[in-house]
């Protein structure tokens, strides 16, 4: 280029000298030849098109550096649950579970398990359902039993229906499945098996159409071996089984997952 222009009859020497010290000084090749065709056009009225088309072309260093910039799609499960490896693992599960036909879902761990069994029923084909959801931590045996399968008799308006009641048609989350009683468990368990239940007080067994989303914060494994939960009904729940990792007080990542 330089030799081109030093074969003019009037070489702008400013010019010529303002281009070698662009070329010599030039790190990026793609803003060397947008300076270089900017001073030709300048001063010689050459190469305006080919600056203006320089200028609009955006080098490869700046077009991977723009594509890294583009936010990636993030599922709103990210926010709660994490975006770790072990995070990414349990969306993927949580969203296996809810295409599942299974009656029953455990969801194991110490993460936001009520966030994820509202997410399972949402993306479910019983999202149109009502969602119920019960605490079993926090009630003796017998008043968990009567908010579980409700109860019948005592006189005219006596009769209350339970959470398996309201649950029809939809999604029955306990959280803390643990602490249930082995009379509860029995319960349960014969729920899963024939999808009945029998409020107490009642003499015939009402249909349970529900499914049925189980909260274990604690190794329900431990339980079954201390004979304190059932190993027919652990068994029975655990077919289908969500891995939820812990939630980080400062972040939701669990960065340091192996």
């Amino acid at each position: 280029m330089l030799k081109v222009l030093k074969q003019q009859r009037d070489p702008d020497r400013a010019a010529l000298r303002e281009i070698a010290k662009i070329v010599r000084a030039a790190g990026d090749p793609w803003a060397a030849a947008r300076r270089v065709l900017a001073v030709l056009s300048t001063h010689f009225g050459v190469g305006a098109g080919a600056a203006g088309l320089v200028h609009e072309t955006r080098a490869p260093h700046e077009i991977r550096a723009t594509r890294s910039q583009k936010p990636r799609a993030s599922d709103p499960l990210e926010r709660v649950i994490g975006q770790g490896p072990r995070a990414r693992r349990a969306i993927e599960e949580i969203k296996e579970a809810a295409a599942a036909e299974r009656p029953a879902v455990l969801l194991s761990g110490a993460g936001a398990v009520a966030t994820a069994a509202r997410a399972i029923h949402a993306m479910s084909a019983r999202s149109h359902g009502p969602f119920v959801q019960l605490d079993c931590t926090v009630w003796t045996d017998t008043q968990l039993e009567h908010r579980l399968f409700g109860h019948t008799g005592g006189g005219a308006g006596q009769s209350s229906p339970g959470c398996c009641e309201r649950a029809r048609g939809g999604t029955l989350f306990l959280d803390g499945i643990h602490a249930l009683s082995w009379s509860a468990q029995t319960k349960l368990l014969r729920l899963l098996e024939h999808r009945e239940f029998v409020p107490l007080g009642a003499s015939a067994p009402m249909p349970a159409d529900l499914r049925v989303i189980a909260g274990a914060r604690r190794r329900l494994e431990a339980a079954v071996t201390r004979g304190a939960f059932r190993a027919d009904l652990y068994f029975r729940l655990r077919a289908l089984t969500v891995s939820l990792p812990a939630l980080h007080p400062t972040a939701h990542r669990d960065a340091a997952d192996p």
